[in-house]
């Protein structure tokens, strides 16, 4: 059965997209390398973020400075492609990642 999304529910959604995009964008690059467009576009479908080019391409500089993604050159349709793929630092850090969200969820701290 489908549930109505509130408008509370989609802005904590955005929120959490806008503040941890470079997990989002780590978690959908292990699915599939892609080129920064694609990526975005994803971004978009799968988490109802819009990010424009101003901010996807100077994320994928930083993770790939980081050493979490990785860029080679590929030809696509005719066009120049920088497809990113998560390296195996990146799968480290979203591993810890989600040790460090499991941890806090279940902390004490969180319940009333």
């Amino acid at each position: 059965m489908p549930t109505v999304e509130t408008a509370a529910l989609r802005e904590l959604k955005e929120r959490f997209a806008r503040s941890f995009m470079d997990v989002l964008a780590l978690r959908l690059l292990e699915r599939e390398g892609m080129w920064g467009y694609r990526l975005a576009s994803r971004i978009e479908e799968t988490y109802g973020v819009r990010v424009g080019p101003s901010v996807i391409y100077p994320l994928l500089r930083d993770l790939e400075e980081r050493g979490l993604v990785e860029g080679r050159e590929e030809r696509i349709g005719g066009r120049r492609r920088r497809i990113y793929e998560v390296t195996e630092r990146g799968r480290e850090f979203l591993e810890e990642y989600m040790e460090l969200l499991r941890r806090q969820l279940d902390s004490s701290d969180l319940t009333p």
